[in-house]
């Protein structure tokens, strides 16, 4: 009786173990889709446009519906095409290849710079992609990894 309730205590202690070692393992991981409050990502230019480099920025805000709903604003510059020109912003798809990327809306273009804000249902993915278009022609895109700037509302 006394060595099976040793077995016992001790089966309990590794369980208690193996679950402690386990939380601290996932919580050091950030998956893909982890939910940050806040991210940022730089958006990179894939060629110059008449020998100017465009230049963005493109933030989440999951602070009003986190998991379900997020903000996104992304605002360019430098962008050489002529005023008025819409950019059409998708995010998803496969890095490099907007295909599959979910259309978010449009923006104009005014001197060269633009501002987009929408919304989009589902969690934000810290490996997530985020392309600016004119037309099919990649201008922007976002395919590295979000950068967490805040991780509370």
């Amino acid at each position: 009786m006394r060595g099976n309730r040793r077995i016992r205590t001790r089966v309990v202690c590794a369980l208690v173990a193996l679950g402690a070692a386990l939380t601290l393992a996932l919580a050091a991981a950030a998956p893909a889709h982890a939910i940050y409050a806040k991210m940022s990502n730089v958006l990179d230019a894939p060629a110059a446009i008449g020998g100017v480099v465009p230049a963005g920025v493109g933030t989440i805000d999951q602070c009003r519906s986190p998991g379900y709903l997020f903000d996104l604003t992304v605002d360019v510059n430098n962008v050489n095409l002529a005023d008025g020109t819409s950019l059409t912003v998708t995010y998803g798809g496969l890095d490099g290849h907007p295909e599959g990327a979910t259309p978010l809306g449009s923006f104009v273009l005014s001197n060269g710079t633009g501002h987009f804000s929408g919304s989009r249902s589902g969690p934000a993915g810290a490996n997530d992609n985020l392309y600016v278009l004119n037309g099919g022609v990649i201008i922007l895109t976002a395919t590295d990894r979000w950068d967490a700037t805040q991780f509370s509302c």
